[in-house]
């Protein structure tokens, strides 16, 4: 299957769309902003589009990518001992000056062209997925 601009663009509105009616990221909120307003927001995407169509002769491109990955951690639930965490909290509930985290959630951080993979395999192949299990229940 040939790729071509416009359905890396749909793919765009549907990562954006999907974050901004959705809380959890901040972090993907703000990439996707920089993302739009750079100066290479085309050749970004029209990057995007050739690795699609030649992914074996493009290799260095999405390794490049792939070294760009990292996580972040974001706490989800405390402990109610006391325990110093120093600087890295940010609440308005000054109870208490220590705390101890029970639970974390990690968050994937990339590139914006990756999101817009998991987005396309989503819409060409994910669904032939979601068909399979409805059907196998």
């Amino acid at each position: 299957m040939a790729f071509k601009r416009h359905q890396i663009d749909l793919a765009y509105r549907k990562l954006k769309s999907y974050v901004y009616y959705d809380n959890f990221s901040l972090v993907l909120r703000q990439q996707i902003a920089e993302f739009e307003s750079g100066k290479d927001f085309d050749d970004r995407l029209d990057n995007l589009v050739k690795y699609l169509n030649a992914p074996v002769k493009n290799k260095k491109y999405f390794n490049e990518l792939l070294e760009n990955i990292s996580c972040s951690a974001v706490p989800k639930s405390y402990s109610r001992d006391s325990f110093s965490f120093g600087e890295n909290i940010i609440s308005n509930n000054f109870t208490n000056s220590n705390y101890l985290l029970k639970k974390v959630n990690y968050f994937f951080e990339g590139p914006i062209e990756l999101h817009l993979i998991s987005v396309l395999w989503i819409l060409h192949e994910g669904y032939v997925l979601h068909k399979w299990k409805e059907r196998t229940k």
